[in-house]
């Protein structure tokens, strides 16, 4: 009985400290707030029922690639950034803009990295795809988003 109690009490723990994260990343990728809570519930059902949550770093990735998984086969179009944030706050505003102009896989890289606080070597790892394209992506959103850093200094 101590058994299932420890399981519940470990099971809730991961649930709140992780669902708010896994939902949020899948309402930025989906734009869809009944398409991200299934999508997460699905996520979280299937990382949690093959119980390795022993490591949470390692539990916290595989939670990550699945809703990356579960995400790319429920996305939808077009992307409702109405449902995403409300009153979002200018930096908010700016990326839903960008999120919603985006191909899904920029997006995804987009979700890791700025939304989730990936490096981009695990970000790569995740979409498996080559560092060297993550980064050039990432160069890319950095451009986008921050327009004024992006521009270069003329040399004296």
């Amino acid at each position: 009985m101590e058994g299932q109690n420890q399981a519940q009490k470990q099971f809730h723990r991961l649930y709140q400290e992780y669902m708010p994260r896994l939902y949020q990343g899948a309402l930025y990728l989906l734009g869809n707030r009944a398409t991200a809570a299934k999508a997460t519930e699905k996520t979280w059902l299937k990382v949690f029922s093959q119980g390795n949550v022993s490591d949470v770093r390692v539990f916290w990735s595989h939670c990550v690639g699945t809703l990356l998984s579960v995400c790319a086969r429920s996305r939808q179009s077009p992307y409702q950034v109405g449902e995403i944030v409300e009153n979002p706050s200018p930096s908010q505003e700016q990326l839903l803009s960008a999120l919603s102009q985006m191909d899904y896989a920029m997006r995804e890289l987009t979700v890791l990295t700025v939304v989730w606080g990936f490096s981009p070597e695990p970000a790569s790892r995740l979409l498996q795809i080559p560092c060297r394209l993550a980064l050039s992506r990432l160069q890319r959103l950095t451009a986008q988003l921050c327009p004024a850093s992006a521009k270069r200094v003329p040399a004296a």
